[in-house]
């Protein structure tokens, strides 16, 4: 789509806020995640303070979190990628689309409106 600006964060950057300011003028701002551990429900309250908080308090209006799952010889990874929308302040983020598992290797496809300014 041309003339979108979209930004994007590595793993634990997106847990700092000074992203919000860096990437205030992007329609789309994705988050590449390596989780090195076992994705448990405090893993997940974690993952809601990184990039669907940076949504809900700055102006980009969508984002992406990107999980590598699987394993590699001794490592693995694990994690809920996820396609979040803007909303109103007192509701959070909208989810858009979410993997049904945060430990199984799932695509998730998202069409686009030719707006989004």
């Amino acid at each position: 789509m041309e003339g979108v600006e979209w930004a994007f964060s590595i793993c634990r950057d997106t847990f700092f806020d000074d992203w919000q300011e860096r990437f205030e003028s992007a329609d789309i701002w994705v988050d590449l995640k390596a989780n090195g551990q076992d994705f448990t429900k405090e893993t997940e309250v974690l993952f809601s303070h990184a990039l669907p908080e940076r949504i809900a308090e700055g102006p980009v209006e969508l984002g992406a979190t990107v999980c590598l799952t699987g394993e590699y010889l001794d490592l693995f990874w694990e994690g809920r990628s996820s396609v979040i929308e803007k909303t109103d302040a007192r509701e959070g983020p909208k989810v858009l689309l979410a993997v049904k598992s945060p430990e199984e290797q799932e695509i998730l496809f998202l069409e686009m409106d030719e707006q989004l300014h």
